[in-house]
């Protein structure tokens, strides 16, 4: 589906003549492959969003922490995490040697050596990891295990790719919006999902921007939440202005116009479904 969605996105840029330089995926195995092989996409520099990639370490971390002898490991997750994204806004020009050097560097933080990280990183200024106290500057099974983890061939391919500017978050965000307007549990027409994604554009569009709170002091206003996600630590987010729901009027007034004008537009065909494709054996056969 998503390999099948990229096609159908790009054919329908290249023939509203848009241009493409950067493209920014999660690091989807088929969509690296198609970049690839396909000829259309070789001068399109193909980049992975930190986000995803973060996740995933993340996770491979704390199953890992959660060993008898990698404990120490675990007040190293989130200073880890952190370096993983500043590792990509620290190389804008993307220099994907560069953003591999530092990376991997992390492994000599954990045991307290901040030197002689590579070539690469003669040049640099530094930004140190704060030292953590537990883990012993000598090699441990811990920093071992630690090393492994960072320096896996997985990780070796997918850290020079990683995005330095453009993420997928502001996406991903639609995506929930879309997820309200036409929930996945229910399934709708192909016309009834087209409308109700292009209603939660409009409503995506007219709130995305919103503005920070504030109170009658003129003092900005913030929430503390614990999402799921950081595992009994809390992160601080801004708590914007309420949303509004101008388009619902517009969009009203338009159809009503067009109504009084008695303008009627051709009903399309909804287009085969993806299973249309797939070849069903004969029933008869087949019992």
């Amino acid at each position: 589906m998503e390999l099948e969605g990229l096609k159908r996105c790009w054919k329908t840029l290249t023939k509203n003549r848009v241009k493409v330089k950067n493209l920014v995926t999660d690091r989807h195995v088929q969509i690296r492959s198609y970049f690839k092989k396909d000829v259309a996409m070789k001068d399109v520099d193909h980049r992975f969003d930190v986000w995803h990639i973060a996740k995933s370490f993340k996770k491979k971390m704390l199953a890992l922490s959660a060993r008898k002898e990698c404990s120490e490991l675990q007040g190293w997750i989130k200073s880890a995490v952190n370096h993983l994204y500043w590792v990509a806004s620290s190389t804008p020009d993307g220099n994907g040697t560069l953003m591999l050097a530092k990376w991997l560097s992390i492994a000599n933080h954990l045991q307290n050596v901040h030197h002689n990280h590579g070539d690469p990183l003669c040049t640099v200024i530094w930004r140190m990891l704060r030292h953590k106290h537990g883990c012993n500057p000598m090699t441990t099974p811990a920093s071992c295990m630690f090393e492994d983890l960072v320096s896996t061939t997985q990780m070796r391919k997918d850290i020079p790719m990683l995005s330095p500017m453009e993420q997928t978050s502001e996406l991903e965000a639609y995506h929930s919006v879309i997820n309200q307007f036409s929930p996945k549990m229910i399934g709708f027409s192909y016309f009834g999902m087209t409308c109700r994604i292009y209603v939660s554009a409009l409503h995506y569009n007219e709130n995305v921007n919103r503005r920070q709170a504030t109170l009658a002091s003129g003092e900005k206003r913030w929430r503390v939440e614990f999402p799921k996600s950081v595992r009994s630590d809390y992160v601080v987010r801004e708590r914007k202005v309420q949303i509004t729901h101008n388009y619902v009027t517009r969009l009203q007034a338009a159809v009503v116009d067009r109504v009084l004008k008695g303008k009627k537009r051709a009903r399309k065909r909804a287009p085969a479904p993806l299973c249309a494709s797939f070849e069903r054996p004969d029933k008869r056969q087949a019992i």
